[in-house]
């Protein structure tokens, strides 16, 4: 009789799971696009599509094989760094180039840590990292709010979650990640609504407090995480300083995209504060770690006819950009 209730719990307890399970399915289906019958693994795809270039990547022996990380500035979006990247290596070292282009719009070193180490078991002859700006609206927010992992801002706390856990992913369930999701929304609609720094801009009373650079020590040890992930695989790397345009006193309008896409991550001084505590970081770390180092900060110069707003490129700046790429690569023997 004992066993019989035992068994009778299980039962419903298991029954209480898949219908639980059956929701989570549900949510992400209806709602993040996944398919129904997705593995907790394809997860990753609400949070980066990119990957997906993963699935059809193959080693080309004879090629030379590149994995891009960074933000808007690598994208076919915002630029043609990619494209240029791909005459000049055929020009310069007489090859063909294989590219994976994991570039996001707004996304900063953590996802291309993130990245970086979901792509494991692929092969590459360089992995290239740059980054600078993103992180910088991070700093938005008061400093008993800042937590170093970023997930004070909306964007992280999940993706932190799914990555800290790999061994959940063997499970085959979404329902762990779907909890999660439901404790941050508690947390940040009902519990303590307005206390995190939103996707797309900060919050304007918090501006004031993006003079205080607190993500260079977290970028530092994001990109310290894709050094020793690079070194453990073998691949080189490439780290470059993040180029950007400082407009003169009043030569541009309030209209211009040079002043106004600048709001997005802050008052215009801190963002290039921030660039330059972050490009600070890349600068030492040259100096201690086994990387390519490219100082393209120093080699634009602030020349304005490269951009076409404070760090995208008009493409004279893609075909520099990436021409100051492939010298290095060059000159390296890689």
């Amino acid at each position: 009789m004992r066993f019989k209730k035992a068994a009778a719990v299980v039962l419903y307890l298991l029954f209480i799971l898949a219908l639980m399970e059956i929701w989570a399915r549900g949510y992400y289906a209806a709602r993040r696009g996944m398919g129904f019958f997705s593995s907790a693994s394809d997860q990753v795809y609400m949070w980066y599509p990119q990957l997906r270039a993963l699935d059809d990547y193959e080693y080309e022996q004879g090629s030379f094989n590149l994995l891009l990380l960074g933000g808007s500035v690598l994208t076919d979006d915002w630029g043609r760094v990619a494209s240029f990247l791909k005459e000049k290596i055929r020009s310069e070292l007489g090859k063909e180039a294989n590219i994976v282009n994991l570039a996001a719009a707004a996304q900063s070193s953590l996802d291309s840590y993130y990245k970086y180490r979901w792509a494991g078991g692929k092969r590459f002859d360089m992995v290239a990292f740059y980054q600078g700006i993103n992180e910088v609206r991070a700093n938005n927010v008061p400093p008993d709010i800042w937590k170093e992992d970023y997930s004070h801002y909306s964007w992280y706390d999940e993706v932190n979650f799914y990555f800290r856990h790999p061994v959940l992913r063997r499970t085959g369930l979404v329902l762990p990640y779907f909890i999660k999701h439901l404790l941050v929304q508690l947390e940040r609609e009902v519990l303590h609504p307005g206390r995190d720094v939103p996707e797309h801009s900060p919050r304007r009373e918090w501006l004031r407090y993006g003079g205080d650079i607190k993500s260079a020590e977290s970028y530092r040890n994001n990109l310290m995480g894709i050094v020793y992930t690079a070194r453990g695989r073998g691949e080189p790397l490439m780290a470059m300083t993040f180029a950007y345009y400082t407009p003169g006193e009043g030569e541009f309008g309030e209209d211009s995209p040079f002043v106004r896409f600048t709001e997005i991550w802050g008052d215009a001084p801190n963002v290039r504060l921030g660039i330059r505590e972050h490009n600070r970081v890349i600068r030492e770390l040259a100096g201690e770690e086994d990387f390519l180092f490219v100082d393209q900060e120093k080699l634009f110069d602030n020349h304005k006819r490269y951009f076409t707003d404070i760090c995208h490129f008009s493409s004279e700046g893609s075909e520099f950009f990436a021409g100051n790429m492939v010298k290095k690569i060059k000159a390296s023997g890689v």
